[in-house]
């Protein structure tokens, strides 16, 4: 199946004149690259997740310590501190997810491009 697959597409590129045929590498690029960004930008999103929660559950925790301890101090220090890394870690996880969105919305365009390429090609 693999060499039939190839066979079209050369029988493709070839009926592609010079200027389609290097939008369409650039294309095909550009969504490759798309493609790695991608996997990168869920590694991020993942990462992000686990931190945000981790850090929920760490704020979650030290605010019940201070709540046991209302007269210590340090531990109401160390809650609003706790409690400060994990918004920052829930901004960081929504900034990652905004990112994830944006490059879902590219792929999905250079994606449509391939397909009207291809079908311009095909004719």
């Amino acid at each position: 199946m693999g060499r039939r697959h190839e066979r079209q597409l050369s029988a493709r590129r070839g009926a592609c004149d010079g200027g389609e045929a290097s939008q369409a590498r650039q294309i095909i690029a550009e969504l490759v690259a798309a493609h790695a960004d991608s996997i990168a930008l869920v590694r991020s999103l993942m990462l992000n997740h686990e931190w945000a929660d981790s850090s929920q559950a760490e704020a979650d925790h030290v605010a019940a310590l201070a709540a046991a301890n209302p007269t210590d101090r340090g531990s109401h220090e160390r809650a609003i501190a706790a409690a400060a890394r994990a918004e920052a870690a829930h901004l960081a996880k929504q900034k990652a997810l905004d990112a994830w969105a944006g490059q879902v919305m590219r792929t999905h365009g250079l994606v449509a491009m391939t397909e009207a390429l291809y079908a311009m090609t095909a004719r």
